[in-house]
């Protein structure tokens, strides 16, 4: 499933607003879908994603990163992973040495604070979308 938010003609002739892929459904990602579509976002069905958070369970990892590798090819968005026990270096392992990675450990009450790292090879635009 993919997320944009553009239900604003002003703000999207501001500014780019980022699309959002999400990889898994389980009760973290759902709870952030419902609460960006709670936001405005649309849902969409493009693989043209700015962002990809990866919500797949710790386990199934790995084997997701080998087949997301695959379907990117020379694509370079962000990739979010909010998979627990997970490190930014399996994900660079797994994904490619010079993907744009940030780490969120979330909270499922709908609001609240997440802890967040940028890899090196996030750049100011991507790091920047964590306040959207």
């Amino acid at each position: 499933m993919q997320l944009s938010n553009s239900n604003s003609q002003t703000q999207a002739t501001e500014s780019k607003l980022p699309v959002i892929g999400f990889i898994g459904a389980g009760n973290v990602a759902n709870s952030l879908i419902r609460g960006m579509i709670a936001k405005g976002a649309e849902k969409t069905s493009s693989w043209a994603a700015d962002i990809i958070v990866l919500a797949v369970k710790p386990q199934e990892m790995k084997i997701v990163c080998a087949e997301l590798k695959t379907l990117l090819g020379e694509r370079s968005p962000l990739i979010i992973s909010i998979a627990a026990g997970i490190t930014a270096s399996h994900l660079s392992q797994w994904l490619g040495a010079n993907t744009a990675i940030v780490r969120c450990a979330p909270a499922l009450v709908g609001k609240g604070a997440s802890g967040l790292y940028a890899n090196e090879h996030a750049n100011e635009t991507q790091k920047g979308h964590r306040k959207e």
